[in-house]
């Protein structure tokens, strides 16, 4: 079961694992929306819309960089949510929510 998707206030979006480290890799899938667009206000590490759990690991970090593009914009957001997939469950919390700030810091 996949305990909690992420930390977005200050740190990595973070796919965290309750009971403990995986013994294979675990891919997961997630989507991402908002107001936000992706490739002009931010990119996303990693394959778009998947990340790997490492085998022998509880956790997975997709990092949102910011593009400063020095256009007057207000805040937007990006929301992460989990979606379901083959080898895993989702419980608890599935989506996080982050801003990109004016001029996209």
């Amino acid at each position: 079961d996949l305990d909690r998707c992420c930390h977005a206030a200050g740190g990595d979006p973070q796919l965290s694992r309750i009971h403990g480290p995986v013994l294979v890799p675990v891919t997961v899938n997630y989507s991402i929306s908002g107001t936000a667009h992706s490739g002009s206000d931010f990119t996303l590490s990693g394959t778009p819309g998947q990340v790997t759990i490492p085998a022998g690991q509880s956790s997975a970090t997709v990092t949102l960089h910011a593009i400063i593009d020095h256009l007057k914009e207000s805040k937007e957001t990006v929301i992460m949510t989990l979606t379901s997939g083959t080898g895993y469950t989702i419980s608890l919390q599935k989506k996080a929510t982050t801003a990109i700030g004016k001029n996209n810091t």
